[in-house]
């Protein structure tokens, strides 16, 4: 009897087990995703009491995006537009002119016909005026 070769399958397979744990481990740890969407979490920021421009740097994602949207907690918030910069050097501004309340999320962003791209950083103009005096969180999310 050659037990050998049942040993050396069940090696692979305990082999290929961790493989898969491993890179499920590490996909969840890098990517944060909502609402089991598919989004992914590009970078947020504190919204400031009066109107503020803040830039968000899209460091560390190695992945093509098809729309943006933005979700805004602890206190509402006042979005008048953004510019979303590009890889490859174009640049989208949209208005908005949308006021998120805590919680809430705005319109998606959709990239256009082209496909995918590559997001290199998005500039948020936007203010919170909440009489609790709590500045308000906006997250930017991308959909690949």
């Amino acid at each position: 009897m050659n037990i050998m070769p049942g040993f050396r399958f069940i090696a692979r397979l305990g082999a290929l087990s961790l493989a898969l744990t491993l890179f499920t481990n590490l996909s969840a740890q890098s990517l944060q995703t909502g609402q089991g969407s598919g989004w992914v979490k590009l970078g947020e920021k504190k919204v400031n009491r009066k109107l503020d421009r803040d830039e968000i740097p899209v460091v560390g994602q190695n992945s093509l995006f098809t729309a943006l949207q933005f979700r805004v907690s602890r206190s509402h918030a006042n979005i008048a537009r953004c510019s979303i910069y590009f890889e490859n050097g174009k640049v989208k501004n949209v208005r908005l002119g949308q006021n998120i309340g805590e919680g809430g999320e705005s319109k998606v962003i959709k990239f256009g016909l082209f496909g995918p791209r590559g997001v290199k950083k998005v500039v948020l103009w936007y203010d919170t005026m909440d009489e609790a005096n709590k500045k308000a969180v906006v997250e930017v999310w991308a959909r690949p």
